[in-house]
């Protein structure tokens, strides 16, 4: 850890900010400006957060009730966002950008206007993700819960597939084919009939687009092949069975010779 008391800079500013406390208690802008460059300082060049977010809460201590600080008290919040998000902590940093933007839209200036509402955007971004990922979660201990004999009277499916069209809106809308596909697969299991094979063929052609990030993912386009040999297997009757059957298990040898490639 970075010893402070031998930091030139640190303590260079330190003094900076411990004199403008002496002498300019009723002018808090000279102080919040002199705080915010401390906290900064701490944060960018010592990576030492703690201490950053200490200032940063400083800086709104000195400033929140003074128009002229309004400036300082938006950037302060600004950055405490950021520190939430990067902590994890999305529900804080949902709040502090919001009271950014308010000092932000008091102080009248354009430039920080547009930068919290950009930081917002971002923020928002990531919690409607994560609210997704959720709904799709609720989505797949529905169907648990719905394949469970224990449990048909309590209408999981209805539950499950409302959970699962809020995740799949959120992934289609954003381009996020990995969850879209987990989606489309919970539907499958929720469904019955011809409308099966439908969304196996959906299936394919989201898994098409996906560029793995994990090995789950690099599964998802030989998986939905087989998927989709299945179900076409299952619409054939008893006449072509075994014509259904060859089909099925071109599939499966298909899957053994070019995993990555399969056709159904």
């Amino acid at each position: 850890m970075v010893k402070l008391n031998n930091d030139r800079e640190y303590c260079s500013l330190l003094k900076k900010l411990e004199n403008a406390k002496r002498v300019y208690k009723s002018t808090p802008e000279k102080i919040t400006g002199i705080c915010l460059e401390l906290a900064e300082y701490l944060r960018n060049s010592l990576l030492l957060i703690n201490e950053s977010e200490k200032r940063y809460n400083e800086v709104i201590l000195w400033g929140k009730e003074d128009e002229s600080c309004s400036v300082d008290c938006s950037l302060a919040y600004r950055n405490l966002a950021e520190i939430a998000i990067e902590k994890g902590d999305f529900d804080s940093a949902v709040d502090k950008i919001n009271k950014s933007l308010d000092f932000a839209y008091t102080s009248e200036n354009p430039s920080i206007i547009q930068q919290s509402l950009h930081q917002r955007a971002h923020i928002y971004g990531d919690s409607s993700c994560r609210m997704a990922q959720l709904q799709n979660l609720i989505a797949a201990i529905y169907l648990e819960l719905h394949v469970s004999d224990n449990f048909h009277e309590y209408d999981y499916d209805k539950k499950g597939l409302e959970a699962n069209e809020e995740a799949m809106n959120f992934a289609t809308k954003n381009n996020d084919w990995a969850l879209c596909y987990r989606s489309l697969l919970i539907k499958l299991n929720f469904t019955n009939g011809k409308e099966r094979q439908q969304i196996a063929e959906s299936m394919c052609t989201i898994a098409s687009k996906i560029v793995p990030k994990n090995a789950d993912e690099r599964r998802f386009k030989k998986e939905s092949k087989c998927h989709l040999a299945l179900e076409k297997f299952r619409q054939m009757d008893g006449e072509t069975l075994i014509s259904a059957k060859r089909l099925l298990w071109r599939c499966f040898e298909d899957f053994e010779k070019q995993p990555d490639s399969i056709s159904a």
